[in-house]
């Protein structure tokens, strides 16, 4: 990817988190559950876009799907594994 997608990314998860921050204030000012669903799906939306992006090398220095906590359950603890069909 080059720069400009990378800008876009940042941007998208800037303007995510800082709407998670702004509804998460609302929610303890008017304590709405449907505010904290809100919140829990914009930070759910934010990690997605943190892992998918290119975001993650950079933060951790390698890719982060070798960091997932469930990278051995889920490849069968061998790093060539394919899934079978």
């Amino acid at each position: 990817m080059n720069y400009t997608s990378n800008v876009i990314q940042l941007m998208g998860l800037g303007a995510c988190l800082l709407a998670a921050a702004y509804h998460f204030v609302l929610y303890i000012y008017y304590r709405d559950r449907l505010l904290l669903h809100y919140v829990a799906y914009l930070f759910c939306m934010a990690l997605f876009i943190f892992i998918r992006s290119e975001i993650s090398p950079m933060a951790f220095g390698k890719t982060f799907s070798e960091k997932i906590v469930f990278h051995w359950f889920l490849t069968d603890g061998n790093k060539n594994s394919m899934p079978v069909a």
